[in-house]
């Protein structure tokens, strides 16, 4: 029959093991709701960029309906072209920020025609490129 030493050497050592896996999960989740909190943030600033986004093709609209209803009114080609550029530059600030959450979630997308496919595909199935899973 094995010694209350023995016994008691088993049990720390079942302990230290279940100390290590308690620890190696409480580390995964720690990492999870850091990953799920800068999501949440980049989803955030995306959603605000659309909102203005959503003012400046209000602009643009108006612009261009102001010269549909007062042909001799002079194009204020300038005003456009800066509006339009504010345009663009929040558009790559939210494909900067997609791509963010994509590095997050370990989203791969296809280096020939940009379709997500799934992560164990070795082929893109809307092109048939060759997927790698370091390629965005």
């Amino acid at each position: 029959m094995a010694s209350l030493n023995e016994i008691a050497d088993k049990i720390k050592e079942g302990a230290n093991k279940s100390g290590k896996v308690v620890g190696k999960i409480a580390e995964s989740s720690i990492k999870k709701a850091g990953d799920v909190f800068e999501i949440s943030k980049y989803k955030l600033k995306i959603l605000d960029l659309e909102a203005q986004m959503d003012g400046l093709f209000k602009s643009v609209g108006k612009e261009v309906y102001k010269n549909h209803a007062e042909p001799e009114r002079e194009f204020d080609e300038a005003s456009m072209t800066i509006i339009l550029e504010s345009i663009d530059e929040k558009q790559e600030m939210i494909d900067e920020l997609v791509q963010k959450i994509d590095n997050i979630t370990g989203k791969v997308k296809c280096p020939a025609c940009g379709f997500a496919p799934k992560q164990d595909m070795n082929f893109c199935p809307s092109c048939g490129a060759a997927i790698t899973p370091d390629e965005e």
